[in-house]
């Protein structure tokens, strides 16, 4: 997987951990930029795990920088990707690791409905989260 799209975002959870979501939004961006690019080419699990865990900080930096349309999209497009690797197969604490990954995306876009007043529609994906991670053995 691309050398830059890890530096990148790596570089946009520091600025996270830091509050700046504005700055942390483009460094996610310039990451899924450059693996949206390789995953036309290279569509192997590594690509779409990077693309997944991208899509999925890049939801969380434009709900905390109120960009809730955008953090919609990029948890939808996530949530979609987090299901697909669920299908490739794997080693069986991975698939434990990928379902709480899809819950916490799920949780987020849960977050975003209930924040622009569509609660019906968060109640929705937050029951589906706690139905995938109730399943979960406790870590």
């Amino acid at each position: 997987v691309s050398d830059l799209a890890e530096i990148a975002q790596h570089h946009g959870e520091e600025l996270y951990a830091l509050g700046r979501f504005d700055d942390a939004r483009a460094a996610f961006q310039r990451s899924r930029e450059v693996l949206d690019s390789l995953v036309v080419l290279d569509a192997s699990y590594n690509v779409i795990l990077r693309l997944s865990r991208t899509l999925s900080w890049l939801g969380r930096a434009q709900r905390k920088a109120g960009k809730g349309i955008e953090a919609i999209r990029s948890y939808e497009r996530a949530i979609a990707l987090w299901r697909t690797l669920l299908r490739f197969p794997h080693a069986p604490d991975a698939h434990e690791w990928l379902l709480h990954r899809l819950a916490a995306c799920l949780l987020g876009l849960s977050k975003v409905h209930y924040l622009h007043g569509r609660k019906q529609k968060a109640a929705t994906y937050l029951q589906e989260a706690h139905d995938l991670i109730g399943g979960l053995s406790p870590k």
